[in-house]
C-alpha cells in the first residue's frame, strides 16, 4: 500500500528516512490502489527528517488506511504556490498569445480583456458548477498601448565619457592649485579630486585628480529632424522597460507642438507584452454565501 502526499520530493519510510539531509529527494511510480492526499506543515525549526515523519503520519490518517503503508511519497512546495488562484490580466489589452498548463481558459486569442479580468481560471467547472479549485498556471501575451510625451530641443548637447582617464597630482597653497606633470590634457574632460594630505598648521593641501575624457555631441535640429530625434529617444526609453520576449509592434506620431526652443511630440505605441498576473481564489464564508 502506498500513500502519495502532495504538499523536491521524497520517499519516506515509517522512520522518516530521507535521501538527502538538505531536503526531500527521490521518485516513485504510483499505481494500483495508491491513494493521493494533500497535507501541510507550518513553518517549524524541526529538521527535514522530523517534518517528513509528521507529514507521513498526517497523510496516513487522512487517507484512512486500514494498515500502515510501507512507503509514503511526499512532494513538497510552499503553501502560497499551492493556493487556488486565477490568472488575470495585468493591464488592458488584446490577447495575442495564450498558454495554460493548469486551469480553464476563459478567453481566447484576439479577445479584448480589461485589467483584473480572469483569463485562466483555477475554478474547474462542470455543467456550470464548480467541482474543484486549483492553482492556475500559464501565461498571457497581449497587444497593449502606451502614449509618450517628448520635448526635444532644437539645439541638443550631450557629453559622454569615452572610458579613458588620467591621474594627476595637485598641490594647493592658500587658494591656488598647481598641477604637477599636467601635460597633454584632454580636450574635454570631467574632473574628480580626492584629498590626500591636509596640513592644519600650514595652508597646504595635496590632491590626487582623475580626469575622465569626454566627447561632446552637439546637434542643431530642424523641426522635422527634431521629431525624428524625439521618436528615436522615445523608442530607446520604452525599449529599456521591456523584457527579452517583449517588443514594440508599431508607433505613430499623433501630435506635435512647436515652441521657441523645442518641439513637443506625442507618440502612440502598440506593444507586445506579457500581461500575466495572479489573483488568489478567496473562499466565501458561510455568512457571505448566505447573503
Amino acid at each position: 500500500d502506498v500513500v502519495g502526499c502532495t504538499s523536491s520530493a521524497a520517499i519516506c519510510t515509517q522512520d522518516g528516512y530521507l535521501n538527502k539531509e538538505t531536503g526531500y529527494s527521490g521518485m516513485m511510480l504510483l499505481g494500483g490502489d495508491a491513494k493521493v492526499v494533500a497535507v501541510g506543515s507550518p513553518k517549524t525549526s524541526d529538521d527535514a527528517r522530523e517534518i517528513g515523519k509528521k507529514l507521513a503520519e498526517k497523510a496516513i490518517k487522512k487517507a484512512d488506511c486500514i494498515e500502515k503503508p510501507s512507503y509514503v511519497f511526499v512532494s513538497a512546495s510552499p503553501k502560497e504556490e499551492e493556493a487556488p488562484r486565477d490568472i488575470v490580466a495585468k493591464k488592458d489589452g488584446i490577447i495575442m498569445r495564450l498558454n495554460a498548463s493548469h486551469g480553464e481558459i476563459r478567453e481566447k486569442i484576439n479577445d479584448y480583456v480589461k485589467k483584473g479580468e480572469v483569463i485562466i481560471s483555477g475554478a474547474i467547472t462542470k455543467n456550470d458548477e464548480v467541482k474543484n479549485k486549483i492553482t492556475a498556471d500559464g501565461f498571457v501575451y497581449a497587444e497593449v498601448w502606451y502614449k509618450t510625451d517628448v520635448n526635444m530641443p532644437y539645439y541638443y548637447r550631450e557629453e559622454k565619457l569615452t572610458g579613458k582617464s588620467k591621474t594627476r597630482l595637485k598641490f594647493q597653497f592658500l587658494n591656488k592649485k598647481i598641477c604637477i606633470l599636467c601635460f597633454n590634457k584632454y580636450k574635454t574632460y570631467k574632473e574628480s579630486e580626492t584629498l590626500l594630505f591636509n596640513n592644519k598648521l600650514l595652508p597646504i593641501k595635496l590632491y590626487i585628480s582623475k580626469d575622465s575624457e569626454t566627447i561632446l555631441n552637439e546637434h542643431l535640429y530642424s523641426p522635422e529632424d527634431a521629431v525624428g530625434a524625439a521618436i528615436e529617444a522615445s523608442n530607446k526609453k520604452l525599449g529599456k522597460t521591456l523584457k527579452k520576449d517583449e517588443k514594440i509592434l508599431s508607433s505613430k506620431v499623433i501630435n506635435t507642438r512647436e515652441y521657441e526652443n523645442y518641439i513637443n511630440v506625442e507618440i502612440f505605441y502598440k506593444v507586445y507584452e506579457n500581461i500575466t498576473d495572479y489573483s488568489e481564489i478567496i473562499e466565501k464564508s458561510t455568512d457571505e454565501s448566505g447573503e
